[in-house]
């Protein structure tokens, strides 16, 4: 593996047997700002809090179970795909601004805490029942696929300006309270049946146009 510059990659390599067999790494130091790593047999990541520094974590095909990232709260960029987490701890991630998680076993997962600088999220979590976007003040793109999500309602202190829901079991949306919404996109194949969107005033303020000029069949007649 590589480690220099604040860089530690442990998938910068042409041999994948070697990568493979690894299964436990040791730092002394915190001053690495990115971690790759990927297609290992790491099952646990204990050492991920000696990175104080970290900003930017990839993480893809481990055996890892359960992340805590709670104190690498200098975190940007996270990308953590086809592993076997059951849970995800993103408490104190306040810097995040991206994260992609694909293809793990979580249930739930809350987002909740990283919403001043959170801007883009992608899920595919087959398992997922449950998902807290609450305080996603500037979240430009949420995009949901596989979940086993029920209902899903943005929540009032939530802006989302791109909305896609795919392969979903959503059958009641409910996005009448949050600001913003420019742009909604389902594909719901179990079938939607309930969807509450913003109201007349809610839709005018978001796309900064006079009423007017933002509705051709508005009921008031502006």
């Amino acid at each position: 593996f590589v480690k220099n510059n604040g860089y530690v990659d442990v998938d910068n390599s042409n041999n994948l047997e070697i990568i493979e067999s690894i299964t436990e790494i040791n730092f002394s130091d915190d001053i690495a700002t990115n971690l790759s790593l990927d297609y290992s047999k790491i099952e646990e990541l204990q050492f991920i809090e000696k990175f104080k520094a970290l900003e930017t974590l990839n993480l893809r095909e481990t055996s890892v179970d359960t992340l805590d990232l709670s104190n690498n709260t200098e975190l940007t960029n996270v990308t953590i795909s086809n592993n076997k987490l059951t849970s995800l701890n993103l408490a104190g991630c306040n810097k995040l601004g991206q994260i992609i998680c694909t293809d793990n076993y979580l249930t739930s997962l809350d987002l909740s805490e990283c919403g001043e600088a959170l801007t883009f999220v992608s899920l595919y979590l087959p398992s997922m029942t449950d998902l807290d976007v609450s305080n996603c003040q500037i979240l430009e793109r949420l995009r949901i696929d596989e979940s086993n999500l029920s209902d899903f309602t943005l929540p009032t202190t939530t802006k989302v300006k791109y909305l896609e829901l795919e392969g979903t079991s959503i059958k009641s949306l409910d996005i009448n309270q949050s600001m913003g919404v420019e742009y909604l996109y389902c594909y719901l194949p179990f079938g939607l049946t309930s969807l509450k969107f913003n109201t007349l005033e809610i839709l005018v303020e978001a796309i900064g146009l006079p009423k007017c000029k933002g509705c051709t069949l508005c009921a008031k007649k502006c």
